[in-house]
């Protein structure tokens, strides 16, 4: 581990999960070009993800659209249509949780589709907030 973390503990960790990322091009993700990155976040990803993987108890316990139906603001939801893991399909059923949603689909692109194309993701975000 070449990684100095003498004033960063995290750093080696989020090194190695984002060499693990980007070496990712499984039909799951889709990836089709290195990933231009800065740092991934293995600390959240460790603390979340993989406890949810291995506590059955404290996946149950976690519920993220507790409430969703409570906000009133329309909500973005953006998805690259090639990703199997968190395709369009899972986020047209997210955006059925709130009042107000729209999904946007990035043609052509997985589940890095600001990485594959940040333009397209930019012109649906700068859309949604002219709308506001």
């Amino acid at each position: 581990m070449h990684i100095p973390d003498k004033n960063d503990e995290h750093a080696r960790k989020d090194y190695v999960y984002g060499q693990i990322l980007a070496g990712m091009n499984s039909g799951v993700f889709h990836v089709r070009q290195p990933l231009e990155q800065w740092r991934a976040g293995y600390a959240v990803f460790e603390n979340l993800a993989m406890k949810m993987m291995k506590d059955p108890a404290f996946r149950k316990s976690v519920d993220f659209a507790r409430g969703a139906g409570n906000f009133t603001n329309e909500v973005l939801f953006i998805s690259g249509e090639l990703s199997a893991s968190s395709g369009p399909d899972l986020q047209r059923r997210h955006a059925a949780l709130f009042p107000r949603a729209r999904v946007v689909v990035i043609k052509n692109a997985g589940h890095y589709m600001f990485n594959e194309n940040l333009e397209e993701c930019a012109a649906a975000i700068r859309d949604y907030f002219g709308k506001s």
